[in-house]
């Protein structure tokens, strides 16, 4: 069935140009070198190389596209049957090195064959099924069987290494780190030796050599054989050895501090989130922590204890003094534009978790309670102790109604760990 015409065109952009241009059915396709006229339609019957025609031959769509055609094929393809069942068929030899071809499909080599760089797909002579052989292993961690496959080096303290001609046995050619060659040609294991900051290894016969060290996390090689520690701020811990200077150096910093030119970590200083150096090597502030403000000359001052955010205050006549520009959680302004704690019995809400103040009748009003403690009377804004047994029958509630007629409380919720009766 065709494609409504007007969605293809639409498609036509996702596809690459080509001076190569054919026209059918009065429509300009790219990449089409051929049309086939029939009764009721003339459109693209082939494509240029490496491409195949595609959705009703009004396209003419790369064989290795990663959405509709195959990716690993870089050779002529064939998609007669792309709209029954998805499927794009590859030239044999059309497979990208790294690929097999199989069946007109390229499979991955390190998928079907672990370790594997490249590969082909067999089928024996009077043989209907065949199997996956790899021709070059991806590294020299594995050596190639006799049979196609790459096994990892299984000689202790073996990093690289090879079958021997006849395939019956693995070869060394480099030990790892931990191990070296003895006079018998096998990895020795090299003898510990721990230091400040880590291990180092001494990989000889006389044991006066250390080959190498193994730092811990905030350390780094440094000198002859040790450890030295990170300047402190180095960012995730690590830091290099400049072999000029004999000194470690931070390639960058933690949060809240500054790299400076000798390449070490300064602090932004107190309530600083993040800094930097000028062009005279002065230290700025750039943004401030949570609850601070930055004020000039790169200093943070800190908001009152019952802000959440505070700006500088212009009016005041001292240049470091700050004003709350938002009241963190169970505090409210008041009209004096002061943070007024919620649950304060002065304002006569004990037990308020937050509240608002109403502006009409110049009072506080409590819009949520302490639940584990207090309980929420929605028509009266106010909060009721739920501790304990009392007249008002709120024990365990969360939130209530007063209904005036009768004098009584009505639960509505229950608080944590009780249930209605």
């Amino acid at each position: 069935m065709r494609f409504n015409l007007l969605l293809l065109l639409l498609l036509s952009n996702l596809f690459i140009l080509s001076n190569e241009t054919t026209t059918c059915e009065g429509e300009t396709i790219d990449q089409c070198t051929a049309c086939d006229t029939g009764e009721d339609s003339d459109s693209c019957s082939k494509c240029e190389p490496g491409y195949f025609p595609f959705l009703g031959n009004y396209f003419c769509i790369a064989c290795n596209d990663s959405t509709f055609g195959q990716v690993g094929c870089i050779g002529n393809c064939d998609g007669t049957n792309f709209t029954t069942n998805k499927n794009v068929s590859c030239e044999k030899e059309g497979c990208v090195e790294g690929f097999a071809n199989r069946d007109g499909i390229c499979y991955n080599c390190t998928r079907v064959i672990s370790g594997c760089s490249k590969c082909i797909y067999e089928v024996p002579k009077n043989q209907t099924y065949g199997s996956y052989k790899c021709l070059e292993c991806e590294s020299n961690q594995y050596s190639l069987t006799s049979y196609g496959e790459c096994r990892k080096c299984y000689i202790n303290g073996c990093a690289e290494c090879h079958y021997s001609e006849d395939y019956t046995e693995q070869i060394c050619d480099k030990c790892d780190n931990t191990h070296y060659f003895n006079e018998e040609g096998e990895c020795q294991s090299c003898k510990e030796e721990s230091i400040d900051g880590g291990t180092c290894y001494i990989c000889s016969d006389n044991g006066t050599e250390y080959d190498f060290c193994e730092c811990d996390h905030n350390y780094v090689k440094g000198g002859e054989f040790e450890c030295l520690k990170c300047p402190s701020g180095c960012n995730t811990g690590y830091c290099l050895y400049n072999n000029e200077t004999k000194d470690t150096e931070c390639e960058s910093c933690d949060s809240s501090y500054a790299l400076s030119s000798d390449k070490k970590c300064t602090y932004c200083g107190e309530g600083c989130a993040s800094c930097s150096f000028d062009e005279k090597d002065n230290l700025v502030c750039a943004s401030c922590q949570y609850s601070y403000y930055t004020l000039y000359n790169c200093t943070c001052i800190l908001c009152e204890s019952e802000c959440s955010k505070c700006i500088l205050n212009e009016t005041s006549e001292y240049k470091n003094e700050t004003m709350c520009a938002q009241c963190r959680s169970g505090y409210v302004f008041s009209p004096e534009g002061k943070c007024v704690n919620c649950d304060n019995i002065k304002i006569g809400l004990m037990g308020c978790k937050e509240c608002s103040y109403n502006e009409e009748n110049k009072k506080y009003v409590c819009t949520e309670c302490d639940r584990d403690y207090y309980a929420f009377i929605n028509n009266t804004n106010q909060c009721i102790s739920n501790r304990q047994q009392n007249e008002t029958n709120l024990y365990g509630c969360s939130s209530a109604q007063y209904d005036e007629t009768n004098d009584k409380y009505e639960c509505f919720s229950c608080k944590s760990s009780f249930l209605f009766i």
